[in-house]
């Protein structure tokens, strides 16, 4: 393990030194995750949170299980882009942790892989509730649940993409919500 002392700034950057960015190949404006975990700091790439996402899931989970990006499933986007900045529905992540451990995945693992992905947790309140409310018939019409309707909701109201592989999602009635498909293929 190599250590280098760096320096932050007053607008709060550091410079990573150029050994280093070698090392690990680093490019210009390139996205890169930072952990907080007990007092250490940790750089990763996105690419590498989900290798190692899918590696400590794999032996847990059946394909249809898990979110596609996850599991490597093809799609037409950057996914290292999307997740860069992704955040979720605090009921999305209550989900994410009941399927992970409906399927034997460990507490610690769970916790693990929630840091990795390191996603901004949206809480869920009235607002989110009302619209949820408005969507889960027709949704339902749809197999569209009631995750899905809280994912939908929250993205709605925080003014953000929402984005899935299930085409279905298209189909509902959501005025204002921006969804889009992660892959354009069947």
């Amino acid at each position: 393990m190599t250590m280098h002392s760096v320096k932050i700034t007053s607008d709060g950057r550091i410079q990573i030194p150029a050994q280093l960015r070698r090392e690990m190949n680093l490019r210009a404006g390139e996205t890169l995750n930072l952990e907080l975990h007990d007092g250490t700091l940790s750089v990763r790439r996105p690419s590498k949170t989900l290798e190692r996402i899918r590696a400590r899931l794999a032996p847990y989970l059946a394909p249809d299980a898990l979110a596609a990006f996850v599991l490597g499933e093809p799609h037409d986007v950057d996914e290292n882009e999307l997740l860069a900045d992704a955040c979720m529905s605090a009921v999305n992540l209550a989900e994410f942790r009941a399927v992970l451990a409906k399927n034997g995945v460990a507490k610690e693992t769970i916790a693990e892989t929630v840091r990795d992905f390191g996603f901004k947790i949206l809480p869920f309140g009235e607002a989110e509730a009302d619209v949820v409310g408005n969507l889960i018939a027709p949704a339902r019409k749809l197999n569209i649940g009631l995750g899905d309707c809280a994912c939908i909701a929250t993205g709605q109201i925080e003014g953000l993409t929402i984005w899935t592989a299930d085409r279905d999602w298209l189909k509902l009635e959501a005025p204002g919500a921006d969804i889009r498909l992660i892959r354009n293929q069947p």
